[in-house]
């Protein structure tokens, strides 16, 4: 799944590629989202390139996906059954 995380709902320079895994329904099932930190998202790298190369590159998936694999192993499983809360500034 592509997530424009820096835009307005396109994919661009800021977007990250995240496994469909990574992402957890809300209880009342009316939205997906990514159970972690906005501090962990900044520590994810960005979608590498504009024109999908990055989709036959196995070797960069593979980091990619383990990058959020670990992320998601730091988050509780009753953290990622809940709605999450907005970060505090």
């Amino acid at each position: 799944m592509i997530v424009a995380s820096g835009g307005f709902f396109v994919p661009g320079k800021d977007s990250l590629v995240v496994p469909l895994l990574s992402l957890v329904i809300d209880r009342a099932r009316t939205s997906f989202f990514l159970p972690i930190s906005s501090a962990q998202v900044k520590s994810v790298p960005l979608m590498p390139d504009q024109d999908y190369v990055w989709l036959d590159d196995r070797a960069w998936r593979t980091k990619n996906d383990a990058i959020f694999q670990s992320l998601m192993s730091k988050t509780s499983p009753l953290e990622q059954n809940t709605t999450p809360k907005p970060d505090k500034k």
